[in-house]
């Protein structure tokens, strides 16, 4: 037994190592026509095993740049590469209003809805008009949130590796990686999860003490890796204008309405296993809490603990279609 709990000398196919790449998108408020007021936040979570990891991003370069059959590897091109620096910049969602970085997410989409075997994600909606923010204990304001958000994205961790790798006797998470955040300088959160994790679960273990913080865009971290950062950024805010319909935006439209194929596919049929995208126990969502669970009896909180996730919701970037009665 080494260092961190597990066996070293396991046989490879009852281990498996991971390495997290996650961002989110605090506390929405979404005016809805039909729903009233509401009040939403999301954690993504790209889980990268570390067998795929190069390869992945190795994919993910080349899609960036636009010679998609070159084999020269990214910022090895020739020095009056017509595209080099155009393609040198972050993919952020909330960007895609620019044309160069809509074209790269084109591109990115491109790679993820061909791709059946190296990207894994789970993304997880949090209802905050239906938490009882009392058990959060009694910070206020930012920390209250930041404290809501450290518990469910323990929970999102746990409940996503252990569902989709469930095969594997150990399961090995060596890094973590956040999008840089005033979550860096939470009383608990770049520790406490993998702390809980590791001294409550047997199946879990954990190569890492603490979350590195890392900033997405590439050329500012000097780290590759923010590409991946980038990439769950791109999936997890399609999801939200795809549920949400915030944006009204051309190319996000564009973007979302040619992802939404496997949205619907992940919330309507997550356990098929025949479908074309592959996505069964690769691409999860989920929505908490189901029922509203202030002012509930301890025998109606304890049956929520077990009835509270979800997966199917409204698209609602489809009304773009529906016609009004002026029409």
């Amino acid at each position: 037994m080494n260092l961190f709990g597990y066996n070293e000398d396991d046989n490879k196919n009852n281990t498996i190592e991971l390495n997290l790449y996650c961002d989110e998108i605090k506390e929405s408020e979404i005016n809805d026509n039909n729903s009233g007021k509401e009040k939403w936040a999301y954690i993504g979570i790209l889980i990268v095993p570390t067998h795929l990891e190069k390869e992945l991003l190795n994919n993910l370069l080349k899609y960036r740049c636009r010679d998609l059959n070159s084999d020269i590897s990214w910022k090895k091109c020739k020095d009056d590469c017509k595209f080099h620096t155009k393609n040198d910049l972050e993919v952020h969602y909330q960007g895609l209003n620019s044309k160069n970085e809509y074209f790269i997410a084109d591109r990115w989409l491109d790679f993820f809805l061909n791709d059946t075997t190296q990207t894994y994600f789970y993304i997880f909606g949090i209802d905050l008009l239906n938490l009882d923010y009392s058990t959060f204990g009694e910070s206020k304001g930012n920390d209250k949130f930041n404290t809501i958000y450290n518990r469910l994205f323990r929970t999102a961790i746990k409940k996503s590796i252990k569902t989709y790798f469930s095969k594997y006797k150990s399961i090995i998470v060596k890094n973590i990686f956040h999008d840089n955040s005033d979550l860096e300088n939470h009383k608990y959160f770049p520790w406490h999860c993998i702390y809980k994790l590791d001294k409550d679960d047997e199946k879990l273990f954990f190569s890492c003490d603490k979350i590195d913080f890392i900033d997405s865009d590439h050329n500012k971290s000097k780290n590759l890796r923010s590409n991946l950062i980038q990439y769950i950024d791109l999936l997890l805010g399609l999801s939200f204008n795809a549920l949400h319909f915030s944006s009204r935006d051309d190319n996000k439209v564009k973007l979302t309405e040619r992802y939404l194929p496997v949205l619907e596919r992940i919330m309507k049929e997550p356990r098929n296993i025949n479908s074309r995208y592959k996505h069964y126990n690769r691409l999860g969502i989920d929505f908490f809490p189901k029922h509203k669970i202030s002012n509930l009896s301890e025998a109606e909180k304890e049956f929520v603990k077990y009835d509270s996730f979800y997966k199917e919701r409204e698209i609602r970037i489809y009304r773009k279609n529906q016609k009004t009665l002026f029409d």
